[in-house]
């Protein structure tokens, strides 16, 4: 018989491996990881981090996107998600999950979700979507690489390397339909 730790985590798995594959992301740039207490004897909470942004790859790299907390309490199966406000706006609360905020931190949105729910999935695919949205909003901004005219002909971003590629000036030009070299260059920009 499965754990409920199991399940969840299979879960937020699911999701991480859904948007790698979606964003053809490299394999491992998001990841569920274990916080450990000071004394590396206990799990106090996991992390949803994206590694390797640097180019060409780095798995030392890590930003936190947002952190899952455990309600520890005997027979609670509940999960604690904590993320910045801008992650939740507009998002539905699953019907099982509870939103709340606290005066003493105003900068995060507390959502507190039943860990076998089988609204989890979804919502953390939104979840971790919208944080890795505004994660490459952050990047270090640059031109062009050099597959330009090739990304040109593609319509599309072909950079190895998707997540660096947030950066890319040009690749933003490309997703609201402006081509300007190649076979499908538009003249009139």
């Amino acid at each position: 018989m499965q754990s409920y730790d199991d399940i969840w985590m299979g879960s937020v798995q699911k999701s991480i491996n859904r948007i790698i594959k979606d964003n053809e992301l490299p394999a491992d740039s998001i990841i569920l990881e274990a916080n450990k207490s000071k004394t590396e004897d206990m799990i106090t909470s996991y992390s949803i981090k994206v590694c390797g942004y640097d180019y060409p790859t780095s798995k030392d790299s890590k930003s936190t996107l947002f952190n899952i907390k455990h309600i520890i309490k005997s027979d609670v199966k509940l999960l604690e998600i904590v993320c910045p406000n801008s992650f939740c706006a507009g998002v539905d609360c699953p019907t099982n999950a509870v939103y709340k905020t606290l005066a003493s931190d105003k900068q995060n949105t507390y959502v507190r979700i039943n860990k076998d729910s089988d609204e989890l999935q979804g919502f953390m695919e939104i979840i971790i979507k919208a944080a890795l949205d505004n994660f490459s909003a952050t990047a270090a901004s640059f031109a062009c690489c050099g597959k330009y005219v090739e990304c040109s002909d593609a319509g599309k971003c072909l950079h190895e390397n998707k997540l660096f590629s947030k950066g890319c000036s040009y690749r933003k030009n490309l997703e609201n339909g402006r081509i300007f070299y190649g076979k499908n260059a538009k003249k009139n920009y």
